[in-house]
């Protein structure tokens, strides 16, 4: 059977040559549907690779063989340029390592952006075919970002975004240990929100809406020393550092107090039915750290008082409301002018002779006493010094009119009274009043009260100087000098404040710097007065460096008007029994003025 086979094929050989060639062509035909089918699986595993959310390197020997699409735009640059480049070129911290055995865990890296630097993460496992390395590299901005959400969300409230306890307690506690080293107070304050005609869920337009509102005014008046809180429903939280003393956070309390109820009257109308209350703790008299201060918040909170500041100290408690007593008979005693003077005299250095007197509101009461170191910070906070400003003036006027005509009155203006728009209007109206020459008066406007708002108040200034009276630059170097200011406005006077003037006798650099002002002054021609001076031996200093005038103790204290005679006399007979030396006499002088 197998030789017949063989004979045939022999016989044939045409026939086995075509079955040669039609196997060959089979073999072809297989290879190219072969490498169409790998073709469509190479693009199947590219397309697979671009798609994912991974950036993927394939690297060998320390070098990118191919990226995909999602590495490509992580970095910023095309997948063909990155083949062939360093691996290590492309990360800052970090990068895929190619000595490893098989695979590596999560790793953190830092990408070279074509922008900028990106935090990533990454795993790199050792190829099957054992040629070279893949890595998968994850992008940690959004990771972040979404990290970073969560965080905020969980500690900070959703409907003022302010944050809620924990984190307040965090920011508490850090203060704490600041304040600590420097020796400084800070106060803890919880601030109810209440709604006048019933709860607040009652308020139109809900109550999520009225506390947005509410921190949206907190926000708008806080500074670099108060941090805000939401702690509960209704309530929020404020850190006051360097808080100062009991009246100082009070007066802080009151302010804020009235400038949240002025920004939320331009709100919806129901705002102005609000009320608020403000319990406060303060560091470290009422607790060594955030909680125990929180804590404290809440005690003084649920006390039955009705008072809208209410300190956990019952000290602290005690001195607010002698000021809120000391506030309500002040403006009490304004309104009814039960406000009186005293006068200290000036005195020139070249003659010694009384040139006339500066006025100083004092408070006659007497249950207790209160002094204008007291009374006089009252009435700046609680706004009522244009009203106390327009009582001195009007005593000030009254007592001048009694005056000879050789002497002189000083007043202070605030700041308050030289944005009061009815200052000009109202002196005008004393000076004819009373039939007083204006240059006899002498208004004194202190370098703190200026500040940097002289160009603000300069025309005011011209138009006093234009009617004729005299304008003063008190306290000068008490702050850091408006020098500006002396070259933008000539002072008919100089006041030099009483901290520069201390033991300058004794202190020779003060000295120095002393007679500098005093010659800057005399320079400008302006008349120069030498404040506070307590001794004989500072009298001697200012008269030697050349000072004009002198006010102070050394001639004696503020007197009450109807005593001004009595401490004429005295003076005088003082001055009689001493001599003047001739070498100090100044002949510009009138005769009168030299006479003692």
């Amino acid at each position: 059977m197998i030789g017949a086979i063989v004979t045939w094929l022999a016989q044939h050989t045409g026939v086995v040559s075509l079955i040669g060639i039609g196997a060959m062509g089979l073999s072809v035909a297989g290879l190219g549907a072969w490498l169409w089918h790998a073709r469509r699986q190479m693009r199947a595993m590219r397309d697979l690779a671009n798609a994912a959310f991974e950036g993927l390197i394939i690297h060998k020997n320390g070098r990118i063989v191919d990226v995909n699409v999602t590495f490509a735009h992580l970095i910023g640059w095309p997948a063909h340029v990155l083949t062939g480049t360093k691996v290590s070129d492309l990360f800052e911290v970090g990068w895929p390592r190619d000595d490893l055995p098989y695979h590596s865990a999560n790793a953190p890296g830092t990408l070279k952006g074509m922008q900028d630097h990106i935090p990533v993460e990454m795993q790199t496992r050792r190829l099957f075919c054992g040629d070279g390395y893949v890595t998968a590299v994850r992008d940690l901005r959004q990771m972040e970002t979404s990290r970073d959400e969560m965080h905020r969300l969980a500690t900070h409230d959703s409907i003022t975004q302010l944050p809620r306890r924990g984190l307040f307690i965090e920011a508490v506690n850090s203060a704490i240990n600041y304040a600590a080293t420097h020796h400084e107070h800070l106060a803890v304050v919880r601030m109810g929100v209440g709604f006048k005609k019933g709860r607040l869920s009652d308020v139109p337009g809900g109550r999520d809406a009225c506390l947005m509102h509410v921190a949206q005014a907190l926000r708008a008046m806080s500074d670099k020393t108060m941090r805000l809180g939401r702690l509960t429903e209704d309530g929020f939280a404020l850190l006051i550092r360097e808080c100062g003393d009991v009246e100082a956070l009070s007066s802080h309390l009151e302010r804020l107090l009235g400038q949240l109820q002025a920004y939320l009257k331009h709100d919806e109308p129901v705002e102005k039915d609000l009320e608020f209350k403000f319990s406060v703790a303060v560091y470290p008299f009422d607790g060594a750290d955030g909680e125990t201060l929180l804590k404290h918040t809440d005690s003084a909170l649920i006390r039955d008082s009705e008072d809208i500041i209410v300190f956990y100290n019952e000290a602290m408690n005690t001195t607010r409301q002698r000021r809120f007593a000391l506030e309500i008979s002040l403006s009490e005693a304004i309104e009814a002018r039960r406000i009186d003077l005293a006068f200290q005299a000036q005195a020139c250095l070249v003659t010694g002779k009384i040139r006339g007197f500066e006025a100083l509101a004092r408070w006659p009461r007497q249950d207790p006493p209160v002094g204008p170191q007291e009374f006089l910070p009252i009435a700046q906070d609680r706004g009522l010094m244009q009203g106390l400003g327009r009582v001195i003036l009007r005593r000030a006027f009254e007592r001048l009119k009694l005056w000879p005509e050789s002497l002189t009155m000083s007043v202070n203006l605030a700041e308050a009274q030289l944005d009061d728009p009815d200052l000009e209007k109202l002196l005008k109206g004393y000076v004819k009043e009373f039939d007083i020459q204006p240059e006899r008066m002498c208004l004194e406007i202190s370098e703190v009260a200026l500040g940097d708002h002289l160009a603000r108040h300069l025309p005011l200034l011209e138009r006093l100087r234009i009617l004729g009276f005299k304008l003063a630059l008190d306290e000068f170097g008490a702050g850091l000098s408006n020098l500006h200011a002396l070259n933008d406005f000539r002072f008919d006077q100089i006041k030099i404040a009483r901290s520069l003037i201390a033991e300058a006798d004794q202190d020779r650099h003060k000295g120095q710097v002393l007679g500098a002002l005093i010659a800057l002054g005399r320079a400008l021609k302006s008349d120069v007065i030498g404040m506070g001076a307590q001794t004989q031996g500072e009298m001697d200093v200012l008269r030697r460096l050349g000072c004009d005038g002198v006010q102070g103790y050394a001639l004696g204290h503020p007197v009450p008007g109807d005593r001004v005679s009595d401490f004429m006399q005295r003076y005088m007979l003082t001055m009689m029994s001493r001599v003047v030396p001739k070498s100090h006499q100044d002949p510009d002088i009138s005769a009168q003025e030299q006479q003692l």
